[in-house]
Order: C-alpha cells, then structure tokens, then sequence
C-alpha cells in the first residue's frame, strides 16, 4: 500500500479510552500505512514532553496525527514549530480568540497554558527507510489541569467560549496542521512559517530566562534563526542559540 504523506488530511478513527493516542496512531499507521487521527475521550497514560505525564480528562480534545514524512532536513527540523502555527490557527478559528506562542511549541490564551504538544517519529532501516511522524496535540476545552507547581497557569476554552465543541475545534484543527505541512514542504516553507510563529511569539525583544536541567541563563529573546534555535542576547551582547530548554519572560515567577 502506497503510504499516504504529510499534505493528507488523514481519516479519522474516534475511541474512547486508550492507553496513549500517539501509540495508537503510530500503530494504525504502520499497519495500513495511510495517514490517520486517532482521537480518544480520554488517555490512561498520556505523556508530554521529557516524559512529564500528560493529565487527560474527559470533554478534552486528545487527538494524535500520524503520517510517514518526505520533508527534507531543515523543515523536518521546523516541524515542532510549525505545528505550534497550526495549533494556534485552529483555536482562532474555532473560537475567535487569539493565541500566542512561547518558544518552542507552548499555546497560550490570556497568559495560560491552554495545549500540550508531543512529537514522536519512529525510522525503519535499509533498503528502504521510512519516516514515520506522529503529532499528539492535548487541548483543554472543559478542563485545565493544575499547574501550581509552574508559573504559568492553565486555562480551558470553555471558560472564554463555552460554545466551544470537540468537533468544531477538532476540524480546524484537521485542516490546520495539513495546511501548514503542506507549506512546509514548498520552497520558502520554513521562512513563511518563522514569520508566522514570530507575529504569535511571547516575550519577543523582552528579557526572559531560559531554564535548563542544570543551569539558567538570562538576556533578550532576538527572535529565531533559519532552524528554529531561539536567539539569546546576554547584557554583554554575545549570542547564544538555544535548541532545548524552559524559557520564562522575565516578569513571570521562575
């Protein structure tokens, strides 16, 4: 079976608990080897980023896309980013609100974290290598879980557009992240979509910190480079480029 691309709006499959819907979409993808969303009332163990647990109640959007990937190397590099784009996209168009982007993927709404982001990819080896993709995407609508233990909150839609429904959210969302592979993919991609994440960023010309296992290191968010890496400008004015890492604006509690 010819394995469908990034550009495919996927079908998709809707269940009620599973135990991880990037699990499950990366397995329906290597076994049909179609694009697919799997879409779940709920996650028994959903993850996020460095392995923190992914809280996942019932009346959330828990969606995962998965898709084998032809990008070339710098935008499979922009991907985090670019699906960040797509994220925010979506919720404006379903709710009328007007979402911003704390590097490198955060989706915030009036200050609050509203969105996890999780992606995963799986390479088979010789003679014919493949690239498989998956993109979990975790939106509080009904409910944000608690985040005392960080200096940014959570906060659901329902609490600003209580209208709000899983299908509408989950249709732009579709059309959302298809479209922005599909820019990803053309010549002048990955520049289009560096100004797009920067017109949503947070914290931009300000001084933030950027948090580390070990370490923190303070100066001015100067924007992005060509890869995604966060240009941080110290008082002395030397540049740092930043691949990983927790970033605060400064007036925020770290």
């Amino acid at each position: 079976m010819t394995p469908e691309h990034a550009s495919s709006p996927g079908t998709v499959v809707r269940l009620g608990d599973v135990g991880s819907t990037n699990d499950e979409a990366m397995q329906r993808l290597r076994d049909g080897g179609v694009a697919v969303w799997v879409v779940a009332e709920r996650q028994l163990t959903g993850r996020g980023r460095r392995g923190r647990p992914w809280v996942s109640e019932k009346g959330n959007l828990y969606a995962s896309h998965a898709f084998v990937s032809d990008l070339p190397p710098d935008a499979f590099g922009f991907l985090p980013l670019a699906v960040a784009v797509a994220v925010a996209d979506a919720i404006a168009s379903a709710t009328g609100l007007s979402p911003r982007l704390k590097w490198p993927n955060d989706i915030l709404v009036d200050g609050a974290k509203v969105c996890g982001i999780l992606l995963e990819t799986q390479i088979s080896g010789p003679p014919d290598p493949v690239r498989r993709v998956v993109i979990g995407i975790g939106i509080n609508v009904a409910h944000a879980p608690d985040r005392t233990d960080s200096p940014i909150p959570a906060i659901a839609l329902h609490t600003l557009v209580p209208g709000l429904t899983l299908d509408t959210l989950l249709d732009a969302l579709r059309q959302e992240v298809a479209a922005i592979l599909a820019t990803l993919g053309r010549v002048g991609g990955v520049a289009e979509i560096r100004e797009r994440w920067l017109a949503r960023a947070v914290g931009l010309g300000e001084q933030v910190v950027v948090r580390f296992d070990q370490e923190t290191r303070e100066g001015r968010f100067d924007g992005l480079d060509s890869t995604g890496r966060l240009i941080l400008v110290d008082a002395a004015g030397n540049l740092s480029f930043i691949t990983a890492g927790d970033v605060f604006v400064r007036s925020e509690r770290v």
